[in-house]
């Protein structure tokens, strides 16, 4: 069975972390794209965001809207899947129960959170992720 990471990146922190891990398990790439591009600087950004964010259950704590609709339009039941959420520092919490709801049905193989692993990384980042990555291999393994 073919592995492929969906995600959605606005500063390219979730780019920079899900082409990460797609090199290191060498999982496919499968990056959701806004029907409307979201602003990408200033006042208008956070404003179009956080609208868009609390129309449709990260931003604010919540799923991104293009994940959001992936989720509701695609029936993951029964699959392993594994996800992560990059954030700028609130909400990995509320975002991972939201998941956990989201993916009621699936073998959840790994979960985790990277604080903006592009935009402001740190020694430690890369390792984080790799981390993430030896946990998904091993509970893909599992039955």
């Amino acid at each position: 069975m073919k592995t492929v990471i969906v995600y959605f990146s606005l500063d390219g922190n979730t780019d920079y972390a899900a082409k990460r891990i797609a090199e290191k398990t060498g999982a496919g790439l499968l990056r959701l794209k806004p029907e409307k591009e979201y602003p990408k600087s200033g006042i208008m950004k956070m404003f179009v965001g956080g609208r868009a964010a609390m129309s449709s259950p990260v931003w604010a704590g919540r799923c991104a809207p293009p994940v959001h609709t992936f989720l509701g339009e695609n029936d993951l039941t029964g699959r392993t899947v594994a996800y992560f959420c990059c954030h700028a520092g609130g909400g990995p919490q509320k975002f991972g129960e939201m998941m956990r709801a989201a993916l009621n049905g699936c073998r959840i193989a790994a979960e985790a959170d990277f604080r903006d692993p592009y935009t402001k990384r740190c020694d430690g980042t890369d390792a984080r992720i790799d981390e993430f990555c030896g946990r998904l291999e091993a509970g893909a393994g599992r039955n």
